[in-house]
């Protein structure tokens, strides 16, 4: 039986071994594949930028530093905080605007609960039109988002409409938050804030072009432009000045293609003027309050832990990454053994590394009984972890993770040696049983 028990104990050591090793490699495969796409994106980042050198590493570690500490901010995660600074730096922003537009471009991910890269193009959208710098990303988040709380489309919808009528009213003079206020009144009646955006584009285009026939005073006497609350101050004063007389109010009112019209007709009929709906948007809650709402819910603090695992994935992948590498060296060091086990594939490899494993494990053991404990464990494998230990070293946390494993592994076989809580006992008796079973069955 000292034989059976033997063999026993080496089994269970195996099989403890071979889940250790599983977890690992799973855990590794995860860790190297969110390692690979962040890097990924921030490689490409780095590319469109054309730096190289120090300046480049220097842009680097910024980048990072920034993907990951927003990414857990918001709880969107490091990688897609990455792939929204490739959309800003692509659509012209620099690097380091890149990422003082981030917070901006995070904010509506989580409120609106779209693609970060989708964010970040809207937001430069908002920026070409009106001339902005990252320093304004919080602004231009905010105006969407306070036109969705007083209209009726979402953030989105009004980053859309406003896409469509931006680049006409910013040449006009008209501010972003006095258009935005204008998509609002649009809206009321249109239920669709991207359409909105075109209607009132086609209105101010027919105002300055027919303005003569219209009969409105567009300009100040210095040549600017009047605000556009002043403008339809007018429109509604003409409307009005008709009384009942509604054909005449038509022949007026076809000077406007269609959908011209339609944005007229709702400014004009509106409760508030456009200056009212602008100050009344201003004091609505920003985009930061309506983030913070999100994620003290249980998803949104949810979504902050696994942005949080995620770092450590990427910080995990770039250790494992590591690990490959070494695996590829120890290939080459097995020689026509590592070769032949490469070819046949990866299974194979493993296999080749478990029975080197397997070769150690009983050293481990020897050691431990006859060298002291887990000093004389770690001492009879010293010449391993020396091997392994600059790599640790330099791995951090996970690093030191291994050396916990280690550890466990050393504790178990102490236990197994030592029949610490009789685990040798029990599984003599278990043994036992069986062989009482077969028995059993022979007769």
């Amino acid at each position: 039986m000292a034989g059976i028990s033997t063999v026993a104990g080496g089994i269970i050591t195996a099989q403890f071994s071979r889940n250790v090793v599983g977890a690992l490699q799973d855990v590794g495969r995860s860790a190297t594949e969110s390692a690979a796409t962040f890097e990924s994106a921030t490689a490409r980042i780095m590319a469109a930028t054309g730096l190289t050198g120090a300046e480049a590493e220097a842009l680097r570690t910024t980048l990072e530093e920034a993907a990951k500490t927003l990414g857990v901010e918001f709880g969107t995660g490091a990688s897609a905080a990455m792939e929204a600074m490739e959309a800003l730096v692509k659509a012209g922003l620099e690097g380091e605007d890149a990422t003082k537009a981030l917070a901006g471009v995070l904010q509506l991910a989580t409120i609106e609960g779209i693609n970060s890269a989708d964010a970040a193009n809207m937001m430069v959208a908002a920026m070409a039109q009106y001339g902005l710098n990252a320093e304004d990303a919080t602004r231009i988040v905010d105006g969407f988002v306070k036109a969705s709380a007083a209209g009726i489309d979402t953030a989105t919808g009004y980053a859309l409409g406003l896409a469509n009528v931006g680049s006409t009213a910013a040449q006009m003079g008209f501010s972003m938050e006095e258009t935005l206020a204008a998509l609002v009144q649009i809206d009321a009646s249109q239920k669709d804030a991207a359409k909105s955006g075109t209607f009132l584009n086609r209105a101010l285009l027919n105002l300055v072009e027919k303005s003569d026939e219209l009969n409105l005073t567009l300009y100040n006497s210095d040549g600017s432009m009047k605000s556009l609350d002043d403008i339809i101050g007018q429109v509604r004063d003409t409307l009005d000045g008709f009384g009942g007389d509604q054909e005449a109010a038509n022949a007026w009112l076809g000077e406007f293609d269609t959908r011209a019209q339609r944005a007229i007709l709702a400014l004009a009929g509106y409760e508030e003027s456009i200056g009212e709906t602008e100050s009344r948007l201003g004091d609505m809650a920003s985009a930061q309050d309506q983030v913070n709402i999100i994620l003290d819910t249980h998803a949104g603090q949810m979504s902050i832990v696994t942005a949080t695992k995620e770092n450590a994935s990427i910080a995990t992948g770039e250790f494992t990454t590591k690990i490959a590498l070494m695996g590829a060296e120890m290939t080459t060091a097995l020689g026509p053994i590592g070769l032949l086990a490469g070819a046949l594939g990866p299974p194979m490899l493993t296999g080749t590394m478990q029975a080197l494993t397997t070769m150690a494990i009983p050293k481990l053991i020897g050691a431990i009984s006859g060298a002291g404990g887990l000093t004389g464990a770690f001492g009879s494998v010293g010449g391993m972890l020396m091997k392994f230990g600059p790599l640790i070293g330099v791995s951090g946390p996970v690093g030191i993770a291994i050396l916990g494993i280690t550890a466990a592994v050393a504790v178990f076989a102490a236990a197994w040696t030592n029949n610490w809580f009789g685990i040798r006992d029990k599984t003599k008796e278990a043994i036992d049983a069986i062989g009482g079973a077969f028995k059993g069955l022979q007769d």
